[in-house]
């Protein structure tokens, strides 16, 4: 059985927007694994006591239970540049602990991080949502391979918009944010377009 991941930030000791996680996996867990009863993970996970008020990563790995909990130090990854790579066939729909495609793509570019392309409209990076900048508002595809927590909190708090997006629309920004449950909307950095992307 192909088993699911949630990626959560404990900052504080405090699990970071939790009822999106709670959301995310009881319905994933409902539609592949034909579960109909809701967990909590505020209840299920227990913060170790060793564990400061940095950033941790907790990771809970689950199919129709809940299989392993891992807590890991945190750190934002730089990123220098990104590489537009075209996937017409890569299903990301459910967070899947497998990310073997993801692997594949990386590995052959040089660049930080690849920016996909599926049926000719942007999507996600390897790892994090998107938001582009025009100037005024920020925009985020319409078409992720995942929707993130962090993303529908976002959209949910009208911070950004959702709108299909293509390669030929990217002159219209000027900045990229990276979106994911370990990067807080504050703390993410702003990058250039013209200077991150090696292939635009």
């Amino acid at each position: 059985m192909n088993a699911c991941l949630e990626t959560i930030r404990i900052q504080n000791r405090q699990l970071c927007n939790i009822s999106y996680h709670n959301e995310r996996l009881n319905r994933t867990r409902e539609v592949l694994y034909d579960c109909n009863d809701e967990l909590s993970l505020e209840e299920i996970i227990t913060i170790p006591a060793d564990l400061d008020n940095n950033i941790y990563k907790c990771r809970v790995i689950y199919d129709i239970n809940i299989n392993t909990i891992e807590f890991q130090p945190y750190q934002i990854k730089p990123i220098h540049s990104i590489q537009l790579i075209e996937d017409n066939d890569i299903d990301y729909h459910y967070k899947w602990l497998d990310r073997t495609r993801f692997a594949e793509h990386l590995a052959k570019t040089k660049a930080d991080d690849i920016l996909i392309v599926k049926n000719g409209y942007l999507s996600d990076t390897s790892y994090a949502n998107v938001a582009f900048f025009d100037g005024q508002k920020w925009f985020t595809p319409a078409t992720p391979l995942l929707a993130g927590t962090c993303r529908q909190r976002l959209l949910d708090e009208d911070k950004i918009i959702a709108e299909a997006l293509q390669i030929k629309d990217l002159k219209h920004f000027h900045f990229i944010k990276l979106l994911n449950a370990m990067l807080d909307w504050e703390e993410s950095p702003m990058l250039e377009l013209k200077i991150l992307f090696s292939n635009w």
